[in-house]
């Protein structure tokens, strides 16, 4: 943990890093700094510019900003990045650049625990197929995630290979080697489905066409799916570290070129490749959940 000069904690939380990023070039108006993150980040939209006024007062307080105020008609208040705070920035950057992928991971797989065990409510005989980079299937955060729900030997789970590259090999889990369009599987098999970055990983919409559809047809009449996209999301560590390197392709060995997805996109593919169907999509800062029950 570094200090500032005045013995204060300087770890930055991901509010106090979009705001400091803002000042990079100039002394800016704090107002205009308030209206910069609120349209990086869609959660904070709707909050009142009092929400953050706080984040200042403790940047301030830090010794990583400074704030000048005008006093008189049409008061304006400026704030400016010290020297402390650049030098903070810069190690945060190093810090994510060695910290990020795993940091990913661990994030996304926190988030979608409670909702996967919610949304599937597994049963003891139920069928699950699980589709996604090894990086992931591989890691201990998605094992201790999936055992949670292991209820009896019943329960069949399987891992269906060859859309992602990497080697996938787990102990209760069954190798399924596929493509997108040929999921070696009979009809209405699985009762769920949970797929990580998938469509964003395949070539065009032609493919990911043919791949929702073929996941159709493995599922059972009301079967379930959850998809997990990458989103077209926007931060300061994103931007700048996507400026040197894709920071999702230490996630695929193929270091294919990734597409991400506004909500609203995901959502006409969906509609289109699977109608009369119930689709719930929630952002989730890079990621986008879907809950897809057909």
């Amino acid at each position: 943990m570094t200090k500032t000069k005045q013995g204060q904690d300087s770890d930055l939380d991901w509010k106090e890093l979009e705001i400091m990023s803002v000042l990079l070039k100039k002394e800016t108006h704090k107002r205009e700094i308030i209206k910069e993150i609120k349209n990086r980040i869609p959660g904070l939209r709707n909050k009142p510019n009092s929400s953050l006024y706080l984040i200042f007062e403790r940047l301030q307080k830090k010794g990583l900003i400074t704030i000048r105020r005008i006093v008189g008609k049409g008061h304006k208040t400026f704030v400016s990045l010290t020297n402390l705070g650049l030098k903070q920035i810069n190690k945060v950057l190093q810090w994510s650049f060695q910290l990020l992928a795993p940091s990913l991971i661990q994030s996304l797989l926190s988030n979608i625990s409670a909702e996967c065990q919610q949304f599937f409510s597994c049963a003891p005989s139920s069928k699950i197929a699980f589709i996604g980079p090894s990086l992931i299937l591989n890691s201990e955060s998605f094992l201790n995630m999936c055992d949670s729900c292991l209820y009896n030997s019943n329960q069949k789970r399987y891992i269906l290979k060859g859309l992602h590259e990497g080697d996938v090999s787990l102990t209760n889990y069954e190798s399924i080697s596929c493509t997108f369009d040929d999921i070696p599987i009979k009809n209405g098999y699985f009762d769920n489905v949970l797929s990580f970055f998938t469509l964003s990983q395949l070539k065009d919409q032609n493919q990911r066409v043919l791949f929702l559809q073929e996941l159709k047809r493995t599922l059972v009449s009301k079967g379930k799916i959850f998809l997990v996209e990458l989103n077209q999301f926007r931060s300061f560590i994103y931007d700048s570290i996507s400026s040197v390197t894709d920071p999702f392709n230490t996630l695929f060995s193929n270091n294919s070129k990734l597409h991400r997805f506004e909500v609203g996109e995901l959502l006409s593919l969906l509609y289109k490749t699977l109608p009369k169907t119930s689709v719930s999509p929630s952002e989730r800062a890079e990621f986008i959940f879907v809950k897809i029950q057909l």
